[in-house]
């Protein structure tokens, strides 16, 4: 669910929530901030947090 909240776009940010330690950044971390990122910059898909 932070993940959602918060959309990290750098690894700190990502490792910095909760349950996303060093070995869960190795295996999945890429990919996630890849897909934030690709998300953020879609047109008309990215909804800032209030």
């Amino acid at each position: 669910m932070e993940m959602v909240i918060y959309r990290p776009q750098t690894e700190q940010q990502m490792r910095s929530l909760s349950g996303v330690g060093e070995r869960k950044f190795d295996l999945y971390g890429d990919a996630f901030l890849d897909l934030i990122e690709e998300h953020r910059t879609a047109p008309g898909h990215w909804v800032s947090p209030a």
